[in-house]
């Protein structure tokens, strides 16, 4: 039965006239808010400098954040499976191939759209810290700055069936040459203006670059959120950065973290 029956059909048009402008101002409302929820006022350069984030941005860097979130739930239930040690990175396989980091989180979220980005192009849009390799979970001294899974140029563009089988291919992210600090497309020592989206594949391992040497399974600033990157850390929290942050993320699991952060 209509939830309007019994009713004139001017007041039940009234109504509905009211429902839909109700929904409209909560929604009105939310959206001022997702800035500061999506963007943590923690972060440095919270804001990208020019102009305010669009609606439209700030909505795919929260669905990026759900993502990576999920990734990490699905990382700690595998952890805890296999005596709190990470996974093995075993080198480049195909994306969700058999021994990919991908593939070995199948049995904890099957989900595939978790490991593409809404604002990337390509099946895989996510990168693992290599050094996770079957290291103890406890023994990383900083869990809370100790980067587990990041933002990447990616490869293996979308293929209009849809069908990852037949998309080039992607998997474990091998980024040994990349030191903290070194995230820049042109390696230099400060943030520049060249957005992840210029670098194209030339081959699966390659990104081309305008500087010729950015590889596709790094982490880059400017990213491609507002210019900046969502970021997992060991201890399952998602952040959104503008730039590199020493302070606050490493690589490197023995680092410890500054006595004025902890």
């Amino acid at each position: 039965m209509s939830r309007h029956s019994g009713q004139r059909p001017e007041l039940a048009r009234q109504s509905d006239r009211r429902a839909a402008l109700t929904r409209l101002a909560v929604a009105v409302a939310i959206v001022p808010i997702l800035p500061a929820v999506v963007l943590p006022a923690s972060s440095p350069g919270c804001f990208p400098p020019g102009r305010p984030p669009r609606g439209e941005e700030v909505r795919s860097t929260a669905k990026c954040l759900i993502n990576l979130r999920q990734i990490g739930k699905a990382m700690q239930m595998y952890f805890d499976d296999w005596g709190g040690v990470m996974m093995p990175v075993v080198g480049y396989h195909p994306y969700y191939e058999h021994c990919s980091w991908t593939w070995r989180l199948s049995p904890y979220n099957d989900d595939l759209s978790l490991f593409q980005c809404p604002s990337d192009n390509h099946w895989f849009s996510y990168g693992m810290n290599w050094q996770v390799h079957q290291r103890e979970v406890d023994s990383v001294k900083a869990p809370r700055k100790f980067i587990l899974v990041f933002e990447v140029p990616g490869s293996g563009l979308i293929t209009p069936s849809g069908d990852p089988a037949t998309a080039m291919a992607d998997s474990d992210l091998t980024n040994e040459a990349q030191t903290d600090g070194e995230v820049y497309g042109c390696f230099t020592e400060r943030r520049d203006d060249i957005p992840i989206s210029r670098y194209g594949e030339t081959n699966p391992m390659q990104s081309a670059s305008p500087c010729g040497r950015a590889l596709w399974q790094y982490l880059y600033f400017p990213g491609r959120h507002m210019g900046g990157n969502n970021i997992l850390f060991l201890d399952g929290h998602v952040r959104w950065f503008y730039d590199w942050d020493d302070d606050l993320m490493t690589f490197d699991p023995n680092e410890e973290m500054p006595a004025r952060r902890r």
